[in-house]
């Protein structure tokens, strides 16, 4: 499947009547390639209109993270869309940057599912290795290395997995941004703004006092990878 074509087929203004302008935020993708397809089309996004927050792992356990990756380095190139880093990316960096050594925390996370999507068979330490020297894989992880970890408009934070409470934003770690768990989700305390994120899997989209979570289990059996339209408090699912 041709990327390039994909995207000009997906965004075609000719054929996209919406003009409002939306705040748009999509949550864990874990390689679900098709879902993530289907959903940009039902929500019928216009990047000259529109503005989309992609919220991280976007990479593992899934089959087609090659293709995501190709997909969204396609569609980033509009200033409008705007892909953090989540952990996931991260320990693909730690991988190619050797400070996971053997790979095992990259490939226990779903990492081999990654490289598998780059023609890759990995059970073993060498074959491991072996996909340090593979260009494209290289190059994408290092692509990673230049995304955010966390973004702020007017009225949200979109971070990966969430802030830790009682901390100053401006003094959050990228750890915790990145890995934050309970601390975050049972946390009432008040970031100043509401903070939009992903990386713990729920049922359904959850809004709450201080943040609203958007990660709903793509890569799970039964779940699914999910949308919100923060303009207008509207869900996309597929």
């Amino acid at each position: 499947m041709n990327i390039t074509i994909l995207v000009k087929e997906l965004l075609d203004f000719r054929k996209n009547i919406n003009r409002k302008g939306r705040l748009l935020s999509i949550g864990d993708i874990h390689g679900n390639f098709t879902a993530l397809i289907k959903l940009l089309s039902q929500v019928n996004f216009n990047p000259f209109f529109d503005k989309l927050i992609i919220h991280g792992d976007f990479i593992d356990r899934g089959e087609n993270s090659r293709k995501v990756v190709k997909f969204l380095k396609r569609l980033s190139m509009f200033k409008s869309v705007q892909v953090l880093k989540g952990n996931h990316e991260q320990l693909a960096i730690n991988f190619l940057d050797r400070k996971d050594l053997d790979g095992s925390d990259f490939l226990d996370y779903g990492g081999d599912k990654t490289a598998q999507s780059y023609g890759q068979q990995v059970r073993t330490f060498d074959q491991a290795m072996k996909l340090l020297n593979h260009q494209e894989f290289v190059q994408d992880v290092n692509w990673f290395k230049t995304l955010p970890t966390k973004l702020e408009t007017e009225k949200y934070i979109f971070v990966h997995a969430g802030l830790r409470p009682c901390v100053d934003k401006e003094e959050q770690q990228e750890e915790d941004m990145l890995w934050i768990k309970d601390d975050f989700i049972e946390a009432d305390y008040d970031f100043g703004k509401k903070v939009v994120a992903g990386h713990n899997p729920q049922d359904e989209v959850v809004f709450r006092k201080n943040s609203i979570l958007i990660d709903t289990g793509s890569s799970l059996a039964g779940g699914q990878l999910s949308c919100v339209d923060l303009t207008n408090q509207k869900i996309y699912v597929a």
